[in-house]
């Protein structure tokens, strides 16, 4: 499991701004599951590969995928 690390509000706004601009530009929307894992992993509340293992199982479910 990879480690963890809690960042000020001020750090994860920034944070978020910068991926929802850059994710425009990509012509991107992301979703609010997106936000929200991505909001746990700024918190410190969830590891990046743990959330991208959420994300995954997700898009598996949706569209009948067995791993």
């Amino acid at each position: 499991m990879a480690t963890t690390k809690a960042l000020e509000q001020a750090e994860i706004d920034r944070l978020e701004a910068q991926v929802t601009a850059s994710q425009r530009m990509a012509s991107e929307e992301e979703t609010d599951a997106d936000r929200a894992l991505g909001r746990k992993v700024l918190t410190g509340e969830m590891s990046a590969d743990d959330a991208i293992a959420v994300r995954l199982a997700q898009i598996d479910a949706k569209h009948g995928i067995t791993r």
